[in-house]
């Protein structure tokens, strides 16, 4: 985790065989429902992988305002 005056920026990694992710084949709510949070408190959340071609692991990062979100509330 990094944060800086705005954002706090967090990056998840492991070394696996990668996930098949696309909002058309997302068969879980998970990933679904944390991109979702994440964008309604004008945050970024981005998947990067590569399934199928070896122990190529999959990298989550976030970037969350620290600033207070108008009408959010926890």
């Amino acid at each position: 985790m990094n944060v800086d005056d705005q954002f706090l920026y967090m990056t998840i990694e492991d070394d696996g065989m990668g996930l098949e992710v696309s909002e058309d084949t997302e068969d879980g709510m998970g990933i679904h429902i944390m991109r979702y949070r994440i964008e309604l408190i004008g945050g970024t959340f981005e998947i990067k992988t590569t399934p199928n071609i070896g122990e190529t692991g999959t990298t989550v990062t976030c970037r969350i305002p620290l600033k207070e979100v108008e009408g959010y509330i926890e």
